[in-house]
């Protein structure tokens, strides 16, 4: 099963959230147990990893049987933020050491005017 694309669109200084539910022939996923990353580049070839979710750091949440996913950003990590675009993708590791691709798509963080 191919991965689903799903662009990031975060604005710079605010907070970011992104859920999704996996659902799998239209029943959430039990991704308890498992472990994800998702990794922020410039281009897909590139070294330089720009930003880093991951379930072991807690800015990838994974909700063992209700098959969601969340990516989270602090608004402090936004506004500190030097990269503007990117690609990313996130890998879900299962216990028995299977590993998926679950999304894939560009990171975008949008510049902003208003500063408090």
């Amino acid at each position: 099963m191919a991965s689903f694309k799903v662009n990031l669109q975060m604005d710079q200084g605010g907070s970011f959230l992104k859920r999704v539910i996996w659902k799998p022939a239209g029943i959430p996923a039990n991704l308890t147990g498992c472990t994800a990353i998702a990794q922020v580049r410039s281009q897909l070839n590139s070294e330089v990893v720009l930003h880093t979710f991951s379930t072991a750091v807690g800015n990838l949440l994974l909700g063992g049987a209700t098959g969601t996913v969340e990516l989270v950003m602090q608004d402090e990590e936004t506004a500190a933020a030097t990269w503007k675009t990117g690609v990313y993708d996130l890998m879900i590791l299962f216990p028995d050491g299977t590993k998926r691709r679950l999304l894939h798509g560009t990171a975008t963080i949008t510049p902003g005017v208003t500063r408090v």
